[in-house]
């Protein structure tokens, strides 16, 4: 309960009587201080000489207001606040209306006093009861639940997507690098094939058809020429005649043979050229895959902070609701 003035001060009444407490005035009370309680009555009640039973305080908040508090001094049968028993030695902001009922059998009604006119506790002039403040203070407790319920359940929604999207990303960027790997290796193979191809050719360069083919055409012509055979024949050597035939035959296959291999290798070199040049371009692409795999995880995790900072503050004011409520 808030008030303006330093005088003001917050009374507990019973039947029989009325006990004036100050601010800025604690009061530790016990059996003594109720004079007109029953004998019976008053047995519910710890003495002073044993700690007291219940202490009643006062502070200002944060607007410079005052406000009363009562706490329980380990009694022997307790305080009730509006029914609900004081736990060990946790504070109780009291206000005008509410009940304080030592050892859960006396009642006390806390009323308030407030010296300077006009002003309002709480929107409510002491001693009176809105049923507009009522209700609003049930929608705000009922708010900070929804929203304490709303939080926690956004909280594991978004931490568990943004986890699975992470463990997602992770586990096909391993895939990913496994299938790099083989294209590296690939790339290598390639390089090395080139290579072979480029000392093969020079090879085959060293070998020049076109002069082979110039001696065996010079070859055939000497043994078309009629002087030629006919001397053969007469030697004995007419057979000659036909192994030599076969022989350029067989030579001038190897020779077209050769010309094929240097035209097939000629294109093979260009389809390798081919290869390299799209090899050439998978490192950028690699580059750029990686790239936007750190960017991605970084988006994750930044998102998952970010939405546990939020689902926090939320949780944070449905707790400070229903806290604020309860006092």
């Amino acid at each position: 309960m808030a008030h303006n003035e330093d005088t003001s001060s917050i009374y507990l009444e019973h039947p029989r009587g009325s006990i004036q407490v100050r601010w800025n005035h604690d009061r530790i009370f016990g059996r003594e201080d109720f004079s007109f309680l029953t004998s019976n009555e008053s047995s519910y009640i710890s003495r002073k000489g044993k700690g007291g039973h219940f202490v009643i305080t006062s502070d200002r908040d944060i607007y410079g207001y005052v406000q009363f508090f009562i706490q329980d001094l380990g009694s022997a049968n307790g305080t009730l606040v509006n029914g609900i028993e004081i736990q060990g030695r946790h504070k109780q902001v009291l206000k005008d209306g509410d009940s304080i009922s030592p050892g859960g059998i006396i009642p006390f009604r806390v009323r308030t006093t407030d010296m300077k006119r006009g002003y309002y506790s709480n929107n409510l002039r002491s001693g009176e009861y809105s049923p507009l403040a009522h209700k609003s203070r049930n929608k705000s407790k009922l708010l900070g639940k929804i929203l304490i319920t709303v939080s926690i359940i956004s909280l594991i929604i978004s931490v568990s997507v943004s986890s699975f999207a992470f463990l997602t990303l992770n586990n096909t960027y391993e895939k990913a690098l496994s299938l790099f790997e083989k294209v590296d290796a690939m790339k290598e193979y390639v390089n090395t094939f080139d290579n072979e191809f480029d000392k093969f050719d020079s090879y085959l360069d060293d070998i020049d058809t076109k002069y082979y083919k110039q001696m065996i055409s010079s070859i055939k012509s000497l043994k078309n020429n009629q002087v030629v055979t006919v001397a053969l024949t007469l030697a004995g050597l007419g057979s000659l005649l036909d192994d030599i035939d076969k022989g350029i035959e067989k030579f001038e296959g190897i020779l077209d043979n050769i010309d094929k291999i240097k035209s097939d290798l000629t294109q093979a070199k260009k389809n390798f050229s081919t290869i390299k040049s799209a090899l050439s371009e998978y490192d950028t692409l690699k580059e750029n895959i990686a790239s936007f795999i750190k960017i991605l995880r970084a988006y994750i995790i930044g998102t998952m902070a970010y939405c546990i900072i939020l689902n926090g503050i939320i949780l944070y004011n449905g707790y400070y609701l229903l806290k604020l409520n309860k006092s």
